[in-house]
């Protein structure tokens, strides 16, 4: 039961309050009455204005009523705050009156003002006023000679009165109108607990609303929960037996709902000796739920995290304050508990690691924010080692900062990619390796089929009986397939390696197609075998492309036609497919089909045609030979030329091989025809004037052909042994062209290039051409970005010998030579 106080009048009432309200409206002086405020954290005064005469209201321009509450260093000028304080904080720790003079600075003209200060209770009277119009007020006369005294008795006396007041009006609104059940209970003869107070929010609670129900708390408490009811009551039982503070959560169940309560009493002595508990109860179903379901949420993030494949690790200070079981797994601990009783995490750490992970905490803290990632080396437990790709971010633990590790064992990964480096590496070897070898066997074969293709095609110029002249053009064709075969190789090699480039040429597409048919001729008359060639006569124009590229296709087709064909025909036939535009050159496109009425080619093994060292039957390799690669070759470089190649068939019908091939059209040059055929076997033609050519060769076989051949063409030339024989040669002599072989004992032709050009002589005075057997991948380039000028690869050409040597005979060189 709450029980009231009884009221205290003051001294003075209402009627000393009026009093004084009347003298200090009365008041020709500006007044301030201002209550003391101490804030005793900073142990600083503030004086906060209660009432307030018009005079003062006017004299600090503030509008009627607008100074109450506010601190009274507002209404004066910030320059004169600091003194009006000083004098304020005098008068109320001495309890001593202040008088003085006061100079009001607000206005354009200053005014001197007279200032008393006087401490009334827990309150300053401040009394302003101008000393000249105050000075025809005799003393007696002034209405404040009762000011200080009233004040005495309104703040002694009302004072304690409105405290009272204000005191019981505080209480009645906090029982009645408080969110909470307000409540008390006392324990009567017979161990009988009953309620003795209640306000109208714990009568809601619990349905206790009339007298009856709370004289027993049995009654009162059918509303809990049944699965709580009994452990309320032990602890309400227990509290009042051991005089204890009751406290204890609970449900009730509230139409039908459960309400979560939290309650709370304590227990007082009254002037009567006997014991009550005064206590509250609060709904905190919300508090509860939000608490459940961040119990709920961090047993979900409990078991993500334990759960998670990734390791996770939160380290605070150099040690680790949490662990999953993933982390505890990548460093080999038997249980996330066991890594928490480590003082050091870095002791897991290689010295490089720790460095990386020190520089990006640095950065972290720097930034405040993100996440930084790296590549580490770590040991487990036992020593072994793991890679990792740690993952790091700040973050805030227990209310300091933390660093937050994901960790992703990628030890298999890495080993794998170490591995696959090893098998990279080894393969590169190997490539090199095979390289290296074809290289060695392309200049072991490629040199003696020089001297064989070279010799025979000059004794098939010479005077000859007629089976002496089948000797020798049969040896002539071997050598001519034997090298047919090594160039097949090679090309499969280096469109292997991705290094084969095409040349952007003028080409006749009648004339290139016409060259091919040169060649195989021969084949098909030999066989008995009529071929055919239809061209349309728009075919006869000049077009960009790769010419050797374009026969080599043609001809591959073609051979395998012949070959493959032992009666019959095989017809090449030209057909204009349309045109279009390409940027600036206008583009045609032509198929080229191959048509013979040979073998033809199961239907099983079509798809498989165009594959690296296919063949339509594995048994025709024995009846026919070849190496399989023509076909995959024309393929590649087809496609690479931006056309398609295909084939139908009908086995022991024949076969047509057909490409579609976009050109695009030079319509800058006039169309010059040339039907010219040229026999490669026939002798060199004679040069228009003759040179000085010194020819570096270590062959003899090589020799005597190169020798036969520049006489033929009308060149005086020298020949020497190796390059150290070459430098000699041009110290001492002078030369219009030097055509170098590059493998040479004693010292190989780049080592003679570039002693050669040490001596002061440029590619314009002397050009270097390289005479060489290799063949392969890059070589060309190779060697003229040694510095050659040119390249021949052997066997030499007839053609190719003298297109190169009239190249480097222009009149600039000459004019070189001749300074």
């Amino acid at each position: 039961m709450i029980r009231r106080k009884k009221q205290i009048n003051g001294p003075c009432g209402d009627d000393a309050e009026e009093v004084f309200d009347t003298i200090l409206a009365s008041s020709n002086r500006s007044t301030l009455i201002a209550r003391i405020v101490k804030d005793k954290s900073s142990q600083s005064f503030d004086f906060l204005c209660v009432k307030s005469n018009s005079k003062a209201e006017h004299l600090f321009c503030v509008e009627a009523g607008k100074p109450i509450g506010r601190s009274i260093f507002e209404f004066v000028s910030s320059q004169k705050q600091d003194q009006l304080k000083q004098h304020c904080l005098q008068v109320s720790t001495s309890g001593a009156t202040y008088v003085g003079d006061y100079l009001d600075d607000r206005e354009e003209v200053e005014t001197q003002l007279a200032m008393t200060i006087e401490k009334a209770g827990n309150h300053l009277v401040l009394i302003f006023d101008d000393e000249k119009e105050q000075a025809g007020y005799p003393e007696k006369e002034s209405p404040e000679a009762n000011l200080f005294s009233g004040m005495q008795g309104v703040t002694e006396g009302h004072s304690l009165q409105f405290a009272l007041r204000r005191s019981e009006s505080q209480l009645r609104n906090l029982t009645n109108h408080a969110p909470l059940a307000l409540f008390e209970m006392e324990l009567f003869e017979g161990g009988r607990i009953r309620v003795t107070y209640a306000n109208s929010e714990f009568d809601q609670l619990h349905g206790a609303t009339s007298e009856g129900a709370k004289e027993d708390m049995t009654a009162v408490l059918d509303v809990v929960h049944p699965d709580d009811r009994e452990s309320v009551m032990n602890t309400i039982a227990e509290a009042i037996i051991l005089k204890e503070i009751w406290s204890c959560e609970y449900r009730l169940i509230v139409e039908g709902m459960p309400v979560w309560i939290s309650g709370r009493a304590q227990p007082l002595v009254d002037q009567n000796d006997e014991w009550r508990w005064y206590g509250y109860l609060i709904d905190i179903t919300d508090t509860v739920n939000a608490r459940n379901e961040r119990e709920a949420s961090e047993r979900r993030f409990r078991d993500l995290f334990d759960r998670s494949p990734i390791g996770h690790m939160i380290v605070q200070r150099g040690s680790y304050v949490a662990a999953n079981k993933k982390a505890a797994e990548i460093f080999e601990f038997d249980t996330p508990q066991d890594m928490l009783k480590i003082d050091d995490f870095l002791q897991h750490l290689t010295e490089e690691t720790c460095q990386k992970l020190d520089k990006l905490i640095r950065d972290l803290l720097s930034v405040g924010e993100g996440a930084k990632r790296e590549i580490c080396e770590a040991r487990t437990l036992n020593g072994r080692k793991v890679w990792v790709d740690v993952q790091l971010q700040l973050v805030d633990w227990n209310g300091s900062k933390a660093v937050h590790y994901t960790v992703i064992d990628i030890t298999a990964a890495t080993e794998y990619q170490e591995q696959l480096k090893r098998a990279e590496l080894e393969a590169r070897q190997a490539v090199r390796a095979k390289s290296k070898f074809l290289a060695m066997m392309s200049h072991e074969i490629r040199t003696p089929l020089n001297s064989i293709i070279g010799m025979t095609g000059l004794l098939l110029g010479e005077e000859l009986s007629q089976v002496q002249k089948e000797y020798t053009s049969l040896a002539h064709e071997s050598g001519q397939h034997l090298l047919s075969l090594i160039n097949d190789i090679l090309d499969f090699s280096k469109l292997e390696a991705g290094s084969v480039t095409l040349e952007r040429r003028k080409i006749n597409l009648q004339d290139e197609i016409h060259a091919a048919t040169d060649v195989i001729l021969p084949m098909a008359v030999e066989k008995g075998l009529e071929l055919n060639l239809s061209i349309p006569e728009v075919a006869d124009a000049l077009f960009w492309g790769d010419g050797a590229r374009l026969r080599q296709v043609i001809l591959n087709l073609l051979a395998n036609a012949v070959k493959f064909t032992e009666r019959g025909s095989v017809d090449v036939n030209v057909k204009r497919l349309g045109s279009g535009s390409d940027k600036d050159n206008d583009i045609e496109e032509y198929m080229i089909e191959v048509v013979d009425t040979g073998i033809g080619i199961q239907a099983t093994s079509i798809d498989a045609l165009f594959n690296d060292f296919s063949q339509a039957d594995d048994s025709m390799s024995r009846k026919f030979g070849g190496t399989g690669l023509g076909l995959s070759i024309s393929k590649q470089i087809t496609e690479m030329m931006g056309g398609e190649i295909g084939v139908e068939s009908v086995e022991g019908q024949g076969s047509r091989f057909w490409i579609r091939l976009p050109l695009a059209l030079c319509l800058d040059d006039l169309i010059q025809h040339n039907r010219k055929e040229e026999d490669k076997t026939s002798l060199p033609l004679k040069a228009e004037k003759s040179l000085r050519i010194l020819v570096a060769e270590d062959n003899k076989a090589n020799q005597v052909l190169i020798d036969v051949l520049l006489k033929q063409m009308g060149h005086t030339h020298t020949i020497v042994n190796n390059g150290l024989e070459a430098v000699e040669a041009v110290r001492h002599g002078s030369f219009d062209i030097i055509l170098m072989d590059i493998q040479m004992p004693e010292l190989n032709g780049v080592q003679a290039l570039a002693m050669i050009r040490g001596l002061g002589i440029t590619p314009r005075q002397l050009p270097i051409v390289a005479l060489t057997a290799h063949a392969l991948i890059g070589a060309e380039e190779q060697l003229l970005g040694e510095g050659f000028c040119d390249y021949l690869s052997k066997p030499i050409e007839v053609s190719q010998l003298e297109s190169v040597i009239e190249k480097w005979s222009g009149g600039e060189q000459s004019d070189k030579r001749s300074a």
